[in-house]
């Protein structure tokens, strides 16, 4: 079994300001970490009007800076509406400033508005993941290849 402590980022306008909560997720991270949490799960979804989390692994690195031990997943990552050569590069420092502590959870997605606002189309998503599994396997063997 694995304690899980898990952030969405939502910001609504009734509630408190995003950086103080930004701030609260990072010192209640590191708190965590000291506890011997085994795992911090980021979210992310799009176009949200309480500001859910956009962008996961800027926050892993965050996170990552204030700790130590626990690690870092996302749950998930939204890879159809990713470049992929920015993916692999984003994931890949994270993982140098986490010391191995990133766990990339990918997804497809599923709202129609997040598609729409990366000029993608939801029913390409399938063969969007499949696309990603593959360039992201091939980018982190540090080998060159051709896409």
């Amino acid at each position: 079994m694995e304690l899980t402590i898990t952030y969405d980022m939502r910001a609504p306008a009734f509630g408190a300001p995003r950086n103080a909560l930004f701030q609260a997720a990072l010192d209640q991270v590191a708190w965590a970490d000291e506890l011997g949490f085994d795992v911090v799960g980021l979210g992310e979804h799009h176009c949200s009007d309480d500001g859910y989390n956009p962008s996961p692994l800027p926050l892993a690195c965050a996170m990552a800076a204030r700790t130590r031990q626990i690690k870092l997943r996302t749950s998930v990552l939204l890879a159809p509406l990713y470049d992929l050569v920015k993916l692999a590069e984003d994931a890949a420092i994270t993982q140098i400033i986490s010391n191995g502590r990133l766990l990339l959870g990918i997804g497809a997605g599923y709202r129609p508005c997040e598609f729409e606002s990366f000029n993608r189309r939801l029913q390409d998503r399938w063969q969007a993941m499949g696309e990603a599994c593959e360039f992201l396997r091939q980018a982190w063997t540090g080998e060159p290849f051709a896409w």
